[in-house]
């Protein structure tokens, strides 16, 4: 017998439990299949399944019940404290990327969440800065990936980690994933995660978006035009919102009114951009749907001698540090990253069963971009939420 092949076979068995039990598909006091049947499932012989069986029994996971069978033990189950928190690489959280402002945001309210709380340890999955890692996969960090734990909290705030997904699947690991309502595009990924009863936080953008149509509209704006970097997406949430907002007020929405730009397009190019827009619809308030946008958009406005908020309403996704210098500040909508963050350290330390589908609603921050003699000031919670993180980093 090779008795190294006969322990692989055994470690494998073991793992495999530890992962059904770490996932919550096997749940405390359920029975597990008789070492016979563990054989013949994992076609192995019958030594190297009683051998899973005894290293799951030392470890702690199961008990054996005289008579009665081996059962998943209750203490085994409790959740670490740890939440592995994905971040694209090393240098991400501390830029002024727009991600990483909102990673700041959740990872305070993480930590400032009631007692109980998790502790988030950043995870960089990438070794170099790419734009996706499902077109680099070289760029993957595997080394750093595998000291993730079978079992262990993991939080994902995007589906641009999906090439890493099925290795976290097959680790059982307790995930939770941040979603923006724009999944159709990497469905299979999407399902395969929810099969294995991870946890989601839905931002909703669609509702965001129709939200603040609906402020423009009460505002006295009629002309409402927007601009999105990425285009050809029919299907995204902030064109079916504003297109659905627009209907909820009857007005007469054109194709022209929601324009899109490509990712490459520089801010050099927003003049001419801006000024085709205006030309074609003469709208009087913009929807700025990323913030990397708005500082070019302020220019091109200026330069077509457009006032704000006078003539135009500004408004941005996004509440970026950035916005309150400029002048006038720029008002924007957002969602609550801080609660955001309260909200995973409470789906972590939970004891009711592990999924949850959690629902975000924007918010309207005002500012003299939209509405006269508004104050220009810093939101300071939220500036202490980036200053905070930028902390806990060190």
């Amino acid at each position: 017998m090779n008795l190294k092949k006969e322990k692989g076979k055994s470690h494998k068995i073991a793992e495999a439990v530890k992962s059904e039990i770490a996932s919550g598909k096997m749940r405390p006091g359920n029975r597990l299949k008789s070492v016979r049947e563990l054989a013949s499932y994992f076609s192995v012989s019958t030594k190297a399944a009683q051998r899973a069986f005894d290293t799951l029994e030392i470890e702690g996971f199961v008990e054996r019940r005289q008579g009665s069978g081996t059962f998943v033990r209750e203490n085994k189950t409790s959740r670490s404290n740890t939440v592995y928190f994905l971040v694209p690489h090393a240098s991400h959280i501390a830029s002024s990327h727009e991600s990483s402002v909102m990673l700041n945001r959740i990872l305070y309210g993480i930590t400032s969440a009631p007692s109980p709380r998790v502790l988030p340890q950043l995870v960089p999955v990438s070794k170099q800065n790419v734009r996706s890692i499902t077109k680099t996969p070289s760029a993957i960090d595997w080394a750093t990936l595998e000291q993730i734990p079978a079992g262990a909290n993991v939080f994902a705030s995007a589906l641009w980690y999906n090439r890493i997904f099925p290795f976290l699947v097959e680790r059982g690991v307790k995930g939770l994933l941040l979603v923006a309502q724009y999944e159709q595009e990497q469905q299979k990924m999407y399902d395969l995660i929810r099969d294995a009863s991870w946890s989601f936080i839905t931002i909703d953008r669609f509702a965001g978006i129709q939200k603040t149509v609906e402020y423009l509209y009460r505002l006295g704006r009629r002309r409402i035009a927007a601009i999105k970097r990425c285009p050809e997406q029919p299907e995204h949430p902030f064109r079916k919102g504003f297109i659905t907002a627009y209907e909820n007020y009857d007005m007469v929405f054109k194709n022209d009114f929601f324009h899109e730009i490509t990712p490459e397009q520089s801010e050099g190019n927003m003049s001419d951009t801006v000024y085709e827009l205006f030309r074609k619809t003469k709208f009087d308030s913009l929807i700025l749907c990323n913030p990397n946008i708005v500082g070019a958009t302020y220019s091109a406005l200026a330069k077509i001698g457009l006032k704000v908020p006078d003539d135009v309403a500004v408004i941005a996704f996004r509440d970026m540090p950035e916005y309150v210098n400029l002048t006038p500040a720029v008002s924007a909508f957002d969602f609550s990253w801080a609660d955001i963050g309260r909200e995973i350290s409470r789906i972590f330390t939970s004891d009711d069963p592990f999924y949850k589908d959690t629902r975000f609603h924007s918010s309207i921050i005002k500012r003299g971009s939209t509405e006269k003699n508004m104050r220009p000031g810093t939101d300071e919670e939220f500036m202490t939420e980036l200053s905070y993180a930028q902390d806990i980093m060190q």
